[in-house]
């Protein structure tokens, strides 16, 4: 059981692999079944470190996705995966950009309590921390925490993260004032 588990990642990617091959020949390069075998692809170079290859594949489900499904959940999660690809890979203002992209949607689509929104909103406060732009990443982690605080309760770890923000946020303004 434990090799098993172990090669997961290896195997399942080869069986994508093959699906994908598969789903070519059937069903073209357009169709969206081959599009959530390339996020599923991706998904597994993501889990191995393979930022790079995940970002292809999600940027190929992307293109086929956006004649279809513009206003879909299916696209604005192609968006996140995208977003934290190149948030992993540093660049952060690239991943802001997606999640911004798919916050829009979300937006239009989704209740503003909604938990993905909620996650979108972390994602980029996330983001703007590790840019350290520190007043925009409060404002997206306080709006990240009301909507988890509406559907769960209090999180210790979030409300954490937004004092630690008004802090540094405290420092540089003090800092400012002093030069």
């Amino acid at each position: 059981m434990h090799t098993a588990r172990k090669n997961y990642p290896k195997k399942a990617l080869e069986h994508f692999q093959k699906a994908l091959k598969i789903q070519e020949k059937g069903l073209g390069k357009e169709d969206l079944e081959y599009a959530e075998t390339l996020q599923n692809i991706g998904y597994m170079y993501a889990k191995k470190g393979a930022y790079e290859k995940a970002l292809n594949h999600y940027k190929k489900a992307l293109k086929i996705q956006e004649k279809e499904l513009v206003e879909d959940l299916e696209y604005v999660y192609t968006l996140c995966k995208i977003g934290s690809m190149h948030g992993k890979k540093g660049s952060y203002e690239k991943a802001i950009n997606y999640y911004k992209k798919a916050l829009k949607i979300q937006e239009k689509g989704l209740r503003e309590s909604h938990m993905f929104r909620r996650e979108t909103l972390e994602n980029i406060g996330d983001m703007y921390e590790k840019k350290g732009s520190y007043k925009e990443a409060l404002n997206f982690y306080e709006k990240s925490y009301e909507i988890w605080v509406y559907n769960i309760g209090p999180n210790k770890a979030l409300k954490k993260i937004i004092e630690e923000l008004k802090k540094k946020i405290k420092q540089e303004e003090g800092t400012c004032v002093t030069q």
